[in-house]
C-alpha cells in the first residue's frame, strides 16, 4: 500500500481523488466497539487521508492509513500519538515481552546462589584435632592445640553461612523467574526503517488479527527479525 503512488499518476488524479473524497463517505476506523477512540483518531487525519485498517490494542487503537500509521495510546504510560510515515514501516509483528528490570536481578540471585550453594556443600572441612591423641603426656597440649580449633569452627560456621546464602540467594532468584514469567504480555512490533521498533501491548488481540492487519495494510507480519524475549 505505501509507497506504490507513482507521484506523477497522483498529480494527475488530485482533482478527481478530491472529488472522490467529497463523494464517498470515509471508512470507518473501527466495527463500533471503540467508537470515542476512533473519532479522536479521526480529527487527526490529515485532508483525503483514509482509514486503511485498524487493530485495537490494550491502551488504545493502531491504525494503517493511505499515507501513516499511527499508535494512539492515551491510556498507556508513553506519548499518546507516536506517528510512522508508511514507506518507513517495514513490518508488523508479534512478541512476548516480560519486564526487562527483573532479568539482572534474576540472573544473578539464580546464578550466584547456584554457585554459592554448590561451593558450600562441595567443601567438607574436616576437624584437623580429630586424629589428634588428646593424651601425649606433655604439659599445656590443649593450650597449643586451642587456636587450631578455634579457626576450624570459624571455617565451618563460613561453609554453613555460604550454603545458607546461597539457598536464600537462589530462592529469591526463582522468585524473580516466577514473576518475570507471569508478568509476560503479548506485544505489537511495528518494524521501523532506520529507528527504533515501536511496541504497544496487544491485550486481546490475537496473531490472527495481526496478520489481517498486516495484510490489509500491505506490510509484512512478523519479519524475520522478530524474536520472543
Amino acid at each position: 500500500m505505501w509507497g506504490r503512488h507513482e507521484s506523477g499518476a497522483e498529480d494527475a488524479g488530485q482533482g478527481a481523488a478530491e472529488e472522490s473524497v467529497e463523494r464517498e463517505p470515509r471508512r470507518s476506523l473501527t466495527d463500533g466497539g471503540h467508537d470515542a477512540l476512533a473519532e479522536r483518531v479521526r480529527a487527526l487525519l490529515y485532508a483525503g487521508e483514509e482509514p486503511v485498517a485498524t487493530l485495537p490494542v490494550t491502551d488504545g487503537l493502531v491504525v494503517a492509513t493511505s499515507h501513516r500509521l499511527l499508535v494512539y495510546t492515551p491510556d498507556g504510560d508513553g506519548p499518546n500519538l507516536r506517528v510512522v510515515e508508511g514507506p518507513n514501516v517495514t513490518g508488523v509483528g508479534r512478541d512476548t515481552t516480560g519486564d526487562d528490570r527483573l532479568r539482572r536481578p534474576t540472573a544473578l540471585g539464580v546464578g550466584g546462589g547456584l554457585l554459592a550453594t554448590l561451593a558450600g556443600l562441595s567443601f567438607d572441612p574436616e576437624n584437623p584435632l580429630a586424629t589428634t591423641p588428646t593424651d601425649t603426656g606433655g604439659v599445656g597440649i590443649e593450650g597449643l592445640l586451642s587456636p587450631i580449633q578455634g579457626l576450624f569452627e570459624v571455617v565451618t560456621l563460613v561453609d554453613d553461612l555460604l550454603v545458607a546464602v546461597g539457598v536464600l540467594a537462589l530462592l529469591a532468584g526463582l522468585v524473580g523467574l516466577a514473576a518475570y514469567l507471569v508478568g509476560r504480555e503479548a506485544t505489537v512490533v511495528v518494524a521501523v526503517a532506520g529507528d527504533d521498533d515501536l511496541r504497544v501491548a496487544a491485550g486481546e488481540t490475537t496473531a490472527e488479527e495481526l496478520r489481517s492487519f498486516a495484510s490489509t495494510a500491505g506490510v509484512d507480519y512478523n519479519p524475520p527479525s522478530f524474536r520472543s524475549s
